[in-house]
């Protein structure tokens, strides 16, 4: 029998590990309110940006300045792919951008490995504390820094998509770019700073999860995937959802890991999703997340 103590810490090994995912999903929810896509580029970002980090700090740079340049250029890698890209790519088929942005994923692979090298890497956190301890829960600081930063982004977001005049504007011209130009609005604008925004959560996220576990230039892909999962739960457009989406899916995988087996934590996940994907529309509480924007 499963102990409270260890019980707790599994459930707090999913939160935390389903805060990335769901970064990963508030991203690409943006992506796609803005500009009706699908960013597969966005979970490479994710490791490019904390692999650069650790490289940083490998050179003695501190934790804090090494985040701090990770993510400025995680945000540039979202906007040149726009700008230089996407943005030249108005008229093609929405599969066709769809895959622009895998090759970009996939570019950014190679140039991580080429740069920060095959091995896996992982770095120190920005606070030097180890862990906490509360009664049965014995949490890594950086883990709760990760959740609380994911926490704030998210609502952040969520206020600027969902209640400001920008943001309004930036999901209205990702329905219909043609009607929003009709009516004065700069649709490549509003789609850069879709992009962007898109870039800074997955940065952050990237330099907040490196000391948490260890990332190498492979995994890209797998972290999109998982965004992907997590934005895709309450319909694709919910930025709360979005996360909510990752925590369920990091729980499901922590649970499948610690009680069942690491072999098939994944399948465990994504039969727990599957069946969660079936039971949605009886399913008040994602019906509203749904809704929520």
């Amino acid at each position: 029998m499963p102990t409270l103590e260890t019980l707790t810490n599994v459930v707090w090994s999913g939160i935390w590990l389903g805060s990335v995912y769901g970064a990963i999903g508030v991203g690409l929810v943006v992506s796609f309110r803005a500009a009706r896509l699908i960013n597969m580029s966005l979970g490479g970002i994710f490791v490019f940006a904390a692999m650069l980090a650790a490289w940083l700090q490998g050179h003695n740079l501190a934790p804090l300045a090494a985040a701090g340049i990770a993510i400025v250029v995680a945000t540039a890698i979202a906007a040149v792919q726009e700008e230089v890209l996407l943005r030249r790519m108005e008229s093609v088929a929405p599969s066709i951008m769809l895959l622009a942005t895998l090759a970009v994923a996939i570019e950014l692979s190679g140039l991580a490995a080429v740069f920060f090298g095959r091995d896996p890497v992982t770095g120190k956190g920005i606070t030097t504390q180890a862990t906490a301890s509360v009664g049965v829960w014995h949490p890594e600081w950086n883990a709760i820094l990760l959740v609380l930063v994911v926490l704030a982004l998210t609502a952040a977001v969520w206020m600027f998509v969902g209640r400001s005049a920008p943001g309004k504007a930036m999901s209205a011209a990702g329905d219909d770019a043609g009607a929003a130009r009709m009516l004065g609005f700069s649709t490549w604008r509003l789609r850069l700073a879709g992009m962007l925004l898109a870039g800074l959560v997955v940065g952050v996220a990237g330099v907040a999860f490196l000391p948490l576990g260890v990332v190498d230039f492979t995994q890209g892909l797998n972290f999109t995937l998982f965004g992907f999962v997590a934005a895709a739960i309450t319909g694709y457009e919910s930025v709360p959802g979005a996360l909510i989406g990752g925590w369920i899916f990091g729980l499901a995988g922590a649970l499948g890991t610690a009680y069942i087996s690491s072999v098939f934590s994944e399948a465990v996940a994504f039969g727990a999703l599957i069946s969660l994907v079936l039971l949605a529309r009886r399913l008040p509480v994602l019906q509203a997340l749904s809704r929520a924007g």
